[in-house]
Parts: structure tokens; sequence; C-alpha cells
């Protein structure tokens, strides 16, 4: 994750926590991770073959 998309994440969770609450900031924050690890799986991809 290079900075800008840390500064984005870190600025969306905010928002969805002035709305939401800290329940909110947690879900946003698994979701991040589950797309961040989606990410690796597709760029550490090596076909067997």
């Amino acid at each position: 994750m290079d900075r800008r998309d840390f500064i984005k994440s870190g600025l969306l969770a905010a928002a969805v926590g002035a709305v939401n609450g800290p329940k909110a900031i947690a879900q946003e924050a698994e979701r991040q991770v589950a797309r961040e690890e989606m990410s690796k799986d597709i760029l550490n991809y090596v076909s067997s073959g």
C-alpha cells in the first residue's frame, strides 16, 4: 500500500466512522484487508504447467 492509498483509506474510514460509528470502521478495515489480499493473490499468480 503506498502513501496515497493509505491516506485515502484513512479518510474513508474517518468518514464512515463519523456517520456510522466504530463498528463501521472495523468492518471497512476488514474489507480493505480483504481487497489487498485479493490483489496480492492476483499479482503473485504463477501458472503451473
